[in-house]
């Protein structure tokens, strides 16, 4: 009776097996199907661990995108300690006997990337950090400026190397928001805003996907959008990664 009572278990249970594994091939060639059916295509992305900045980085996008680029390309490192050892930082923007002066942010971030009150930095700053970062370890960085997204995502994305590029919060355009002088050089700097920092991390026909330190982990955001606010920055974008899992930087961009 026993012996019975098993032959009938395993036969059920090899049954659920073919029954589980038929469901899931008849679902894959059905999602294939439909792919096909419409053009689409399913997404390109890159498992780039996450960090959020609202709580501790409340205008620190660029130092989380970097860290997240750092930690994905195998750098330990957390994001206070990116800031405090590796970031330039400067005066922030602040009236001045009727002028408003702060620093340059080509040189260095205006304010406290911890503080609601900071402002923001361009490449040039991160690519330093990320080279003080990095040290005399095996990696390199690159700076990427002028490429357009589909050139970033061909060249280095699809490859397997996140990129750090400047936008605007939710892909919205761009628009002139407040100004300053820098007290060194009289420099006018014109902010635009709402200004963002992301890591690109993957792609579709129909969009491209960040890592967003304001929102989520593989966020799409629709092509047009993305071109339209990254082109507003002048196409920055910085790269990190581990010079041995590429035999020459040319294997990389493909040059």
């Amino acid at each position: 009776m026993k012996h019975k009572k098993a032959k009938r278990f395993i036969v059920l249970l090899l049954f659920a097996a073919l029954l589980w594994t038929a469901v899931y091939w008849c679902a894959r060639d059905a999602a294939k199907a439909a792919a096909e059916k419409t053009g689409a295509t399913l997404p390109f992305l890159l498992n780039v661990p996450y960090i959020n900045q609202r709580m501790d980085y409340p205008t620190g996008c660029e130092s989380v995108s970097a860290v997240m680029a750092l930690q994905y390309a195998g750098v330990d490192i957390t994001v206070d300690a990116f800031i405090d050892d590796c970031l330039d930082t400067g005066e922030r923007p602040a009236y001045e006997d009727g002028v408003r002066y702060g620093c340059d942010p080509w040189e260095a971030f205006p304010g406290d990337p911890r503080s609601s009150s900071g402002y923001g930095c361009f490449s040039p700053v991160i690519e330093r950090a990320l080279r003080r970062a990095v040290g005399t370890q095996p990696y390199t960085v690159e700076s990427l400026n002028g490429l357009t997204l589909d050139e970033l995502c061909g060249r280095y994305v699809q490859k397997g190397v996140p990129v750090i590029v400047w936008a605007t919060i939710d892909m919205a355009a761009p628009k002139p928001g407040s100004t300053w002088i820098v007290r060194d050089t009289g420099r006018l700097i014109q902010w635009m805003t709402p200004m963002h920092c992301l890591l690109l991390v993957g792609y579709d026909e129909k969009n491209y996907y960040f890592n967003d330190p304001w929102r989520e982990a593989a966020v799409a955001y629709p092509r047009g959008d993305c071109t339209v606010a990254y082109d507003g920055f002048g196409r920055q974008a910085v790269v990190v990664y581990a010079s041995a899992a590429q035999s020459s930087t040319s294997t990389i961009d493909g040059r």
